[in-house]
C-alpha cells in the first residue's frame, strides 16, 4: 500500500463476525512509507525494547503480537480470604 498507519491499536480494527474479515480504520495519522525513516524507527524500537527487558535479549515478534491482544485483568489472582 505504501503507507504507515501511525496509530495501530486494538480500537482501530473492525471485525466482521459473519465473514471473519478484519478492517483497519482511523487513518488520521497515516503518512507515506519512507524506507529510511522506517528503518530508523525499527532500530530505535529494537534498542528501547532491549533496554526494557533488562537482559539485552533480542526482540521477538511473538511478544508484540501477544501484546496487541492483552489488556488488564479486572480480577485479583487471589481472594481476600487467602
Amino acid at each position: 500500500m505504501g503507507i504507515i498507519h501511525g496509530d495501530v491499536n486494538r480500537y482501530n480494527f473492525i471485525v466482521e463476525r459473519s465473514t471473519g474479515h478484519i478492517k483497519m480504520i482511523d487513518f488520521e495519522h497515516a503518512e507515506p512509507y519512507d524506507e529510511g525513516k522506517a528503518q530508523l524507527e525499527i532500530n530505535e524500537l529494537r534498542a528501547q525494547l532491549s533496554e526494557e527487558t533488562g537482559r539485552g535479549a533480542s526482540v521477538l515478534v511473538q511478544n508484540d503480537v501477544k501484546s496487541i491482544s492483552t489488556e488488564p485483568v479486572p480480577y485479583y489472582p487471589f481472594t481476600f480470604n487467602d
